[in-house]
């Protein structure tokens, strides 16, 4: 088992954006929130999804993301990324989310988590 450091959890909700003269929905902006936050069968507490097909479900309840892979985009960028930055629900540190396997347990202090599939684009 996996143990690794919880650093915040993240929830947004949907809105609209413009993109190539388009109007979507996206729920990718996720701002970290203070205190325990309810993590049951199908979501975050107070988190959405624009997407349901993509981004939602049993499988998907909840998208995690490493703070050194964080960093990494900041480096890219020439900027600080906060938390959040690409959606995740979770953001943790001490553990290479990169390398996770299907299957795989994550403990977040009292809290068990099952790798069940990677996380995949619903539009670009």
């Amino acid at each position: 088992m996996t143990i690794a450091r919880l650093l915040s959890v993240n929830v947004g909700q949907p809105r609209d954006v413009e993109l190539n003269g388009e109007i979507r929905q996206t729920a990718i902006f996720k701002d970290p929130v203070p205190g325990r936050v309810r993590i049951a069968d199908h979501h975050v507490a107070g988190d959405r999804q624009a997407d349901q097909v993509s981004h939602a479900g049993v499988h998907k309840a909840v998208y995690a993301y490493a703070r050194e892979d964080l960093d990494f985009w900041a480096g890219e960028l020439g900027r600080d990324v906060e938390h959040g930055f690409v959606g995740e629900n979770l953001t943790i540190a001490g553990y290479d989310v990169s390398h996770a396997v299907v299957g795989e347990r994550w403990r977040l202090g009292d809290v068990e988590f099952e790798g069940a599939q990677p996380r995949v684009p619903c539009w670009e």
